[in-house]
């Protein structure tokens, strides 16, 4: 059924993806011809540790990456939205041991293997160039995340992080791009104080809480 619909609407999964986007028609076709399509129930497991390598594509849908850690916490390190892909460095004999990939809703996933991947790397290497541009994004990314976690009071580590969401979105009016819990896991924290930190923030008028997760920065922070 996700075969026909994607040829009904004329769309390949592939062209979804940054990674693809700048490659010919014909070259994106045959890439297709090698990915594999699934669909994942929301809550079900996408990817585990010690599974076969693949590059992970996520078509539709929303999908949690969480790193287990060694006293067994589940830390979110990013989500997957439509168009995200995963799994690049995995594709190179760097062995998952502890990421999970779990569906947040029913999610449409286009998978592709790894030594077929490899192979396309080598005919095409627009795409070599273009993995190599997109790692380089990811790295930067994990490592904005792991400086949020050397900042030693919580506060300070939510008040940076609220700093940079205003620089990302260039905006003082912003929404946090995960829900509450999956913010407190990625900021190594709990919900309970994000809470108490945005009602302390709210209360002393620095900030208005707008929606669920969107906030104003007053002029007093602005400054």
């Amino acid at each position: 059924m996700l075969k026909a619909r994607m040829t009904m609407n004329n769309q390949l999964c592939v062209q979804l993806v940054p990674l693809f986007q700048k490659l010919i028609r014909a070259d994106q076709e045959e890439i297709e011809k090698i990915v594999h399509h699934t669909l994942v129930q929301k809550g079900n497991i996408v990817y585990a540790p010690n599974e076969e390598q693949q590059l992970i594509i996520l078509e539709a849908g929303r999908v949690k990456v969480e790193r287990l850690m060694e006293n067994g916490d589940a830390h979110l390190q990013t989500m997957l939205y439509a168009g995200d892909f995963i799994g690049e460095n995995w594709l190179f004999g760097t062995k998952n041991n502890n990421v999970f990939l779990t569906a947040e809703e029913d999610s449409h996933v286009c998978r592709i293997n790894a030594d077929q991947f490899k192979k396309l790397l080598i005919e095409l290497p627009q795409l070599s160039y273009e993995l190599t541009k997109h790692t380089v994004n990811k790295i930067n990314t994990i490592n904005q995340q792991n400086y949020y976690l050397t900042i030693y009071k919580t506060k300070d580590r939510i008040m940076t992080y609220l700093m940079d969401l205003i620089e990302e979105q260039e905006s003082y009016t912003i929404k946090l791009p995960f829900n509450l819990k999956n913010t407190a896991s990625y900021l190594g924290t709990t919900p309970e104080t994000i809470s108490r930190v945005l009602k302390d923030l709210v209360d002393k008028q620095e900030i208005k809480r707008l929606s669920l997760n969107r906030f104003i920065f007053s002029s007093k922070i602005q400054k």
